[in-house]
């Protein structure tokens, strides 16, 4: 028969020392509505919740909430002390026993019920009452027997007295003044020893150990050891050589869990540890209080539960974040940090920690400087004294820039480009100066583009200088006078820049969070999770992950992954550590020269609270492994008593509520909680520890509940089944009723529809006869119409092509009667007059010829009707074919009537003042006539080669321009003449003037 032993607690409460690293964070966990009174001991189940015996009822801690169990089907829980409260290490289940009712029960996976003890042969229970070991029957009957004839004082005259222990294979039972050792492999006694009642026995690496006038001895199987007495360290020594220590509340050895000893002394709690035949004291915490009941060593995830009667638990976690603080807040203030030897970290602020002998030196030559500015200058460190000028820091009195240099500011920034060092300032007059072959100089260029600019940092990028600003970054080829603002970073407050490769770098923002420049191209660092607001620094560590200092605390990512996701517009799953994974505060600093220390084998980084640093290799995200509990189901208000199989909910009810509990001691902000119901099949964000749905149709339904713990892949998810009683609507019968009625209602409907359309049949048909003659009637109708129509229109055009004929003929007459009018009147043929008239009657008449001679009586061809107007206006002029050329170019256009007209009497003017001036003597008179389309305008272009004229003096009496410029007018044309080149006539005719 197997044994295992009870689970002894222990519990103690740290201060944090001022001026000491704090590795450690602490919290007292108590209610203020229900507080812990008097607690008896407390147990961590296989999940990870924390389970609290007290004299008030039972309590569970998950890491954030501390609840009072009050179970309907079990009131003494909340009513009665808990007396009991042990594991079974084999199984996991807790039990535990309240009182004065005197029921025993069972915690299994968060679940509680009843236990009957008598029928379990193999269990192990610790009775603090009455100090009984209840065990397999060997076990009990040794003791028993033992214990007949030993009064009940006797047997017990210490409670503080620890009285067994497992040390390899066997088990040592201490009660009365009697030592029984047994063989855990075969439940036989191996041996009795005799103790006094003032000798402490604890166990420390795996041996067990016994005091006795301060000194202290290793126990064996067989004996006491007593010829070699153990060492010890200051801190036992002195335990042990206190009088009366079996009686004392303040100084006395604790058992854990796990059987570790821990002393209390003095209100300090250390480990007791055994290496190389000495006992040492490791000191653990800093205790407050005497009354500490037990302690509980959660050894996966680091933390100590240590339990006051009085005031609580305490829980210590330990963190591998290290930390440096000072009892002046503005040492904790840092900015600007740097290594400067193999152990030295130096501030700004000017202390030097020595990383291997924990020690702190102050700068006190120098109490007034410039926190934010460490300088780098050939492997020395510069910082900048109240008077603005640059100290070595190891002498505190070599100035870096010369004497006669004066700066009025604070320095800001700095960077070493092509072997020149580059200083930021804060003096508006001369914001950045630069230093080569030992002299300084002012770059006026940057103070006149960066006017009214705060600058925080300087940055070398390729033939770049990047300039941070409070409103933007700027990029600077020095000596260039080139200085553009980065596109897309032009509202920022950027604070520094780190380089990610040879092709991008990280740009850390006040107020905007994080940005990575990648090829000239600005993409934004989101956080799945939660909005990064500002970015101090970034240090990647030699696993490549990244590590961010912000205000809200250390995110961590792989920086590979940051890159790409981000490049792709997508937001990273960031772990973030805070206070509660032990950082001493989340608000970390930047806007300085050196924001962040990484030596390949820590990193560290300035805070609002001191210095912390850390061994990247040694912290792990907190993932969450252990598993969901159900706490409880309402259904519109009532708890659903679950099953073995599901959760069973009625058919009056509508909501479901789901209450659930996980236990995890670090930043829940780390997990992502979702639920799901199979039927819907997607997930839903879940805020705190309960959530709702609407009751689905009836029958069986499952319902997953996901946590995931941001910035790995690790899931835990757990599933139970709702049965939703099914309504009188949702069961077969009810249907089947449903369809039955359905069938027959559906065959009568479709007797009474086919009845209905036989009939709607025949009354269709009559209705399509009747329409049918109509439509024939009316077709035959329209027909005799489109005839008559036809014929009228085929008449309307033929006395319209006749209308246009007898026109042309009365103009025709006209040129006849001004022919016998002049001859009367004694004018010679060919009189100016007659001619110019004559050929502008005909310019009109051919138009008509024209619209007669062509099916289309309301356009005009304008290629035929040049063709035919330009050598009747030549004729009339009898100027000889050889004298005059006419060039026509592009003229295949077709204008209405009412555009036609005047544009040909245009043409004809134009024409008639050719003929008329501009005759040569040696050469032809060539005449063009070119027609452009464009997108809005048709450009007619008219010219000749004569010797043109003077547009002032003939303008004025020329009746031929007037003319032409009011039928210009007329058509909404614009008229350009140029007599530079013989005359060039340039007509432009909107488009929409036109068809």
């Amino acid at each position: 028969m197997k044994f295992f032993p009870p689970l002894l607690l222990l519990f103690a409460f740290v201060c944090n020392a001022q001026n000491a690293r704090i590795n450690t964070n602490v919290r007292w966990i108590n209610d203020s509505v229900n507080p812990l009174v008097s607690i008896r001991g407390c147990v961590q189940d296989a999940d990870g919740f924390l389970w609290i015996a007290t004299e008030m009822g039972l309590y569970r801690y998950d890491g954030l909430k501390l609840i009072k169990i009050r179970n309907e089907w079990f009131p003494d829980i909340e009513n009665n002390r808990i007396v009991i409260l042990e594991k079974n290490v084999f199984t996991g289940d807790i039990l535990f026993q309240t009182s004065p009712a005197k029921k025993w029960y069972i915690i299994k996976t968060g679940n509680i019920s009843r236990f009957d003890l008598k029928l379990q042969d193999e269990s192990v229970v610790h009775d603090r009452s009455t100090k009984w070991i209840l065990t397999n029957g060997k076990f009990k009957k040794e003791i028993e027997n033992d214990c007949a004839n030993i009064s009940e004082p006797e047997r017990y005259p210490n409670n503080n007295f620890i009285n067994f222990f497992i040390a390899y294979h066997y088990l040592y039972i201490r009660y009365a003044n009697r030592l029984k050792i047994f063989d855990l492999n075969n439940f036989s006694l191996i041996k009795t020893l005799r103790l006094k009642n003032t000798e402490l026995l604890f166990k420390a690496g795996n041996k067990i150990f016994v005091s006795e006038n301060g000194m202290v001895y290793e126990v064996r199987l067989n004996s006491i050891v007593k010829d070699r007495p153990i060492k010890t360290d200051k801190v036992i020594q002195s335990f042990f050589e206190q009088s009366d220590i079996s009686d004392s509340e303040t100084n006395r050895i604790i058992v854990g869990n796990d059987d570790t000893a821990y002393l209390l002394h003095n209100r300090i709690l250390y480990i007791i540890e055994y290496t190389g035949n000495q006992l040492t004291a490791k000191f653990l915490v800093n205790i407050g209080v005497n009354d500490v009941a037990a302690i509980y060593h959660d050894k996966n995830r680091s933390i100590y539960f240590i339990t006051s009667a009085t005031k609580g638990i305490l829980q210590v976690k330990h963190s591998f974040f290290r930390s440096l603080q000072f009892e002046l807040h503005k040492n904790n203030i840092n900015y600007s940090i740097a290594k400067i030897g193999e152990n030295t970290i130096y501030s700004a602020t000017g202390w030097r920690y020595n990383l291997k002998d924990d020690k702190v030196v102050y700068d006190r030559a120098v109490s007034e400087r410039n926190h934010g500015f460490l300088l780098n200058y050939n492997h020395t460190f510069y910082i900048q004294a109240s008077n603005k000028v640059l100290f070595d820091i190891n002498t505190l009195s070599k100035p870096l820039l010369e004497k006669e240099f004066k700066n009025k500011g604070e320095y800001l920034g700095y960077c070493w480009h092509k072997d020149i060092l580059w200083i930021a300032t804060r003096n508006p007059e001369q914001p950045v100066i630069y230093k080569q072959n030992s002299r300084v100089f002012k770059e006026f260029f940057l103070a006149k583009a960066l006017k009214n600019t705060k600058i925080t940092n300087l940055f070398s990028w390729y033939d770049k200088i990047l300039i941070c600003t409070e409103n933007g970054v700027y990029a600077y080829k020095p000596f260039s006078r080139e200085v553009l603002k980065i596109e897309g970073l032009e509202n920022v407050y950027a604070r520094n820049i780190v380089k990610n490769s040879s092709g991008s770098y990280w740009v850390c923002c006040y107020g905007q969070g994080l940005y990575l420049v990648s090829s000239g191209i600005d993409y934004k660092v989101n956080d799945r999770n939660r909005a990064i607001t500002t970015a101090h620094t970034v240090e990647t560590d030699k696993f490549d992950n990244m590590w961010i200092s912000t205000n809200e605390g250390l995110l961590l990512a792989n920086r590979a992954s940051i890159v790409e996701n981000t490049l792709q517009g997508k937001a990273v799953d960031f772990y973030r550590f805070t206070i509660q994974e032990g950082l001493v505060t989340n608000e970390f600093n930047g806007g300085c020269t050196h924001p962040s220390v990484n030596d390949g084998n820590i990193i560290g980084f300035p805070t609002m609270q001191g210095f912390l640093w850390y061994d990247p290799s040694k912290v792990k995200r907190q993932a969450f492994t252990g598993d969901i509990v159900i706490d409880k189901i309402l259904a519109d208000g009532e708890v659903v008593n679950p099953n073995p199989e599901s959760y069973s909910i009625s058919k009056d009810k509508s909501i479901i509520e789901v209450s659930f509990a996980y236990a995890y001691y670090f930043n829940r902000e780390n997990l992502s909680i979702e639920y799901k119901l199979h039927s819907d099949g997607s997930w839903k964000k879940v805020t705190g520890n309960k959530f709702s749905f609407a009751r689905k149709a009836g029958g069986k339904d499952k319902v997953s509940i996901r946590i995931t713990t941001h910035g790995t892949t690790q899931s835990v998810v757990r599933t139970f089944t709702v049965n939703f009683e099914k309504r009188y609507y949702e069961t077969i019968f009810f249907w089947a009723i449903i369809g039955a009625i359905l069938s027959i209602t559906v065959y009568y409907a479709f007797r009474f529809g086919t009845y209905l359309n036989i009939k709607r049949e025949k009354f269709l048909k009559q209705k399509v006869a009747e329409k049918t003659l109509e439509l024939n009637n009316a077709i035959k109708q329209l027909e005799i119409s489109k005839a008559l129509l036809s014929k009228s229109l085929s008449e309307k055009e033929i006395l319209l092509r006749e209308i246009h004929h007898r026109v042309k003929n009365n103009l025709l007459l006209i040129i006849s009667l001004l022919h016998i009018q002049s001859r009367k009147l004694g004018y010679p043929a060919h009189h100016p007059f007659i001619t110019q008239n004559e050929s502008r009657i005909i310019s009109m008449a051919l138009i008509h010829q024209n619209l007669y001679d062509f099916e289309n009586s309301e356009h005009v061809d304008f290629s035929q009707y040049l063709n035919n107007l330009v050598p009747s206006i030549i004729d009339l002029y009898q100027i000889d074919s050889s004298e005059i050329r006419v060039l026509f170019e592009n003229i295949n256009f077709t204008f209405d009537i009412q555009t036609a007209i005047p544009l040909g009497l245009i043409i004809c003017e134009i024409i008639n003042n050719s003929c008329k001036y501009a005759k040569l003597d040696n050469d032809a008179l060539e005449i063009t006539i070119n027609i452009a389309k464009s997108n809005d305008a048709y450009i007619i272009m008219i010219k000749d080669n004569g010797p043109g004229f003077d547009m002032e003096k003939i303008s004025e009496k020329s009746f031929g321009i007037e003319l032409i410029r009011l039928l210009a007018l007329q058509l909404h044309a614009t008229l350009e003449i140029d007599t530079s080149n013989g005359v060039k006539y340039t007509i432009s005719l909107p488009a929409a003037a036109t068809i």
